[in-house]
């Protein structure tokens, strides 16, 4: 009985050792614990009996085993914060790298199908308008060049195919091509395709009654495709329409202005042995516009020494027409003899382009000042002046015409009643005869009305108040027209 006990303990405590200890137990072997009975073996005939200290022998044994088990314990809970520290990665797993690819992948794959199927839409319409404005269908092309402008908007071919297909299907639809085929000039950045696109905007513009616009665009076209033909042909064609003028006159450049200026002037003299005096003028220009439906407008200030009037110092007045530059009238005068007492001098109040009835009117108004002192008979002569120079297109033909809108004289003496005045008296007035017009412009036309003076008015100033469109300007008596 006793040694079945101490097999069973062994046996036990291997077993446990063997569940979850890292450091062995020792073990009882059945022929150690055989062999321990052997030497207390009783006389046979008697009972055996049971020892206390021997089965205590088996208690530390398994009291052993259980500080094993208790060692087990921590192995486990080291392992749950390797559990723990598994979470934030599953967290982290959202947003990773590859996924977050793919997810931008797909959309771009998405996004160049469809660009490339709106593409395919776009020339296909593209084509169909083209071939119903060549088959004189103008209406079902601009519905196909606009479908077309849906796939691809701003696209500048189908922008320049639909302002010629609208121009194509009549005035009707004239403001439509000129909106068109702007869009298309602002986006275009191929020379040929811009030079086809200002020219298709001439012939809206010419047909428009725009000449100024035509005559501009045509000669934008020639400047990205020089001596193209077709455009050639077409601007001389305008050219010649434009107030009887063709292509030869006027001068192309304003320095061509210029020398005809200073050659009138008498300034281009050379110094020379028999003692003449070298004499030269400089050009300023002060350039307005261009002006849709006008052209350009230019101020130029001739400014020098002279061999036959002294200083030199005016201002004219030119503007382009069938794209080249005509001289209109002077407007300022500036000239002073370098005398004593001697001297012009001019103000420019305006130099603008204003829309009166519908059309774009230069506007320019100056004042001009004289003094004149004749210390023979101690006389002041003063005169004093206001013109406003208009031009605009009259019947498709630019015309220019001067207004009077003040005129004033004065005489002083510096001596009265045949005595010389005393140096701390001013000047007696003898003659002051003054008078001026007020010129307002509106949407229809132009208003002129009296400011002061009616009774030195002659009779031809008399008939300027009142409001006149252009044209009607054109007739009234004091009004005088420029020949350009």
């Amino acid at each position: 009985m006793r040694s079945q006990n101490v097999v069973l303990a062994a046996v036990i405590g291997a077993m446990v050792g063997a569940i979850g200890c890292d450091k062995k137990a020792p073990v009882v072997t059945p022929t150690e614990a055989q062999k321990e009975p052997a030497k207390d073996k009783p006389p046979s005939g008697t009972e055996p009996k049971v020892e206390p200290p021997k089965e205590a022998k088996v208690e530390p044994t398994e009291a052993k085993v259980e500080p094993t088990e208790a060692k087990a314990e921590p192995t486990e809970a080291k392992a749950e914060p390797t559990e723990a520290k598994a979470e934030p990665t599953e967290a982290k797993a959202a947003p990773k790298p590859s996924d977050a690819k793919q997810a931008r992948t797909k959309p771009k794959k998405a996004d160049q199908a469809a660009g490339a199927e709106a593409r395919r839409a776009f020339k296909s319409l593209l084509d169909e308008g083209r071939k119903a404005v060549k088959a004189d269908d103008p209406i079902l092309g601009m519905q196909k060049l606009e479908e077309a402008l849906t796939k691809i908007p701003g696209h500048p071919s189908a922008l320049g195919e639909l302002g010629w297909a609208a121009y194509r299907a009549g005035a009707t639809y004239f403001d439509k091509a000129m909106d068109a085929t702007r869009k298309a000039l602002a986006v275009s950045n191929k020379n040929k395709q811009k030079g086809a696109l200002w020219y298709n905007l001439g012939r809206v513009a010419e047909d428009s009654g725009n000449v100024s616009l035509a005559i501009g665009s045509y000669r934008e076209s020639l400047a990205y495709r020089p001596g193209n033909p077709t455009v050639q042909k077409q601007l001389e064609a305008v050219l010649a329409k434009v107030g009887g003028k063709s292509g030869s006159d006027g001068l192309e450049k304003l320095d061509d202005v210029c020398m005809e200026l200073r050659i009138e002037q008498g300034c281009m003299t050379a110094a020379s042995a028999e003692g003449l005096i070298a004499h030269s003028c400089d050009c300023g220009t002060e350039i307005l516009g261009p002006e849709e439906g006008f052209g350009r407008a230019a101020l130029m200030r001739v400014t020098g020494s002279s061999e036959a009037s002294g200083a030199v110092d005016s201002t004219y007045l030119l503007v382009e027409v069938g794209a080249r530059w005509h001289l209109v009238t002077m407007v300022g005068n500036d000239w002073s003899p370098g005398m004593n007492g001697i001297s012009n001098s001019s103000t420019k109040v305006a130099f603008e382009f204003k829309s009166i009835g519908g059309k774009p009117t230069l506007w320019v108004l100056f004042e001009n000042d004289m003094v004149d002192t004749d210390l023979g008979d101690y006389t002041i002569y003063l005169d004093w002046s206001r013109t406003l120079t208009v031009c605009a297109l009259a019947d498709n033909k630019p015309a220019c015409l001067g207004i009077p809108l003040g005129r004033g004289q004065a005489t002083d003496m510096l001596v009265f009643e045949g005595e010389p005045l005393p140096d701390d008296k001013p000047p007696v007035e003898v003659k002051n005869v003054r008078w001026s017009f007020t010129a307002n412009p509106s949407d229809t036309a132009i208003t002129i009305a009296l400011e002061a003076g009616a009774e030195h008015l002659d009779d031809d100033n008399k008939s300027l108040p009142g409001t006149w469109t252009f044209e009607q300007l054109m007739t009234v008596p004091g009004v005088v027209p420029h020949a350009l």
